[in-house]
């Protein structure tokens, strides 16, 4: 799985939005068919369970939207580093665009596994 493709999995994840998955009223809540899902939101669907024998219902659960946009976070530099050891990366300026930052790390990540 490429770098790219991490990170779309994990903004699948952290840009989750209810409102995709249900529509909820005066009826209660109603799960949306597999079929209108888009592959975007099924991704971010961690279970389908039975919510009872008497309701009838299902119960949907996602996947942790904090920890996915943590790992965003983290990857655009937005937390102060930490004291795990020296890094291979330069200092991050604090005014640089994360999507600079992104970009320059995507780019080594590529040129890394090309020369594999």
């Amino acid at each position: 799985m490429t770098p790219e493709r991490v990170l779309q999995e994990y903004a699948r994840i952290a840009f989750a939005d209810l409102r995709r998955f249900a529509d909820w009223g005066p009826e209660g809540l109603v799960l949306k068919t597999p079929e209108s899902l888009r592959a975007e939101d099924a991704a971010a669907i961690s279970e389908i369970t039975t919510a009872g024998a008497k309701s009838g219902g299902y119960r949907l659960k996602l996947y942790d939207k904090k920890a996915a946009l943590d790992a965003i976070a983290r990857h655009l530099g937005m937390f102060a580093p930490t004291t795990r050891g020296p890094s291979d990366d330069p200092a991050i300026d604090v005014a640089e665009d994360p999507r600079e930052v992104l970009a320059r790390r995507l780019a080594r990540l590529a040129a890394g596994s090309a020369e594999e």
